[in-house]
């Protein structure tokens, strides 16, 4: 099985199985309510009173080159009325020849803070320039009951992730 569809399957059980606590996935409909287009449709009806888990997610790379800089950045914005996370961001990689992959998101609900986590994925091209890629992408998080405290953005995988942005609703 491929990793990308293991990790969306086991995103979409997690999400059922602890409302939000934990969850990995990838880039597409998360678990599957979209339009098809990697777009999650819908709203969540519920007032923001307080973070109670997520629910669609998706990821797209916006732009490939090499890093002029700007690789290891990125920047979070909250929509009170859709209740929606948008993180934009410049992740590094090997070559130009990858795109955004949504890594992970965990909730830890002791600090209030909220983990999505984004990675450089290989795109599968045999011929590429040699240079340090920076890859543009636009990650949206749909989530329940309203925002955590704190978002903190982390690019990279397992103990390579290193944290790029943290942004707090109230700032």
């Amino acid at each position: 099985m491929k990793r990308r569809t293991l990790l969306q399957r086991s995103a979409a059980l997690g999400a059922i199985a602890v409302a939000g606590c934990t969850g990995d996935g990838d880039t597409g409909n998360g678990n599957g309510n979209g339009n098809g287009d990697g777009t999650p449709t819908g709203s969540p009806t519920a007032t923001p009173t307080g973070f109670s888990g997520f629910g669609d997610y998706s990821t797209r790379t916006t732009n490939t080159g090499c890093d002029d800089g700007s690789a290891g950045t990125a920047a979070v914005a909250f929509d009170a009325e859709e209740i929606r996370l948008t993180i934009t961001g410049v992740i590094e990689s090997p070559t130009p020849c990858y795109e955004a992959s949504f890594e992970g998101v965990k909730y830890d609900s002791d600090t209030d803070e909220l983990r999505v986590t984004i990675a450089a994925e290989a795109d599968g091209s045999d011929v590429c320039m040699e240079c340090v890629g920076a890859i543009e992408y636009e990650t949206t998080l749909n989530l329940e009951g309203g925002f955590p405290g704190t978002v903190v953005v982390k690019h990279g995988t397992g103990n390579a992730a290193a944290v790029v942005a943290t942004a707090s609703p109230d700032a």
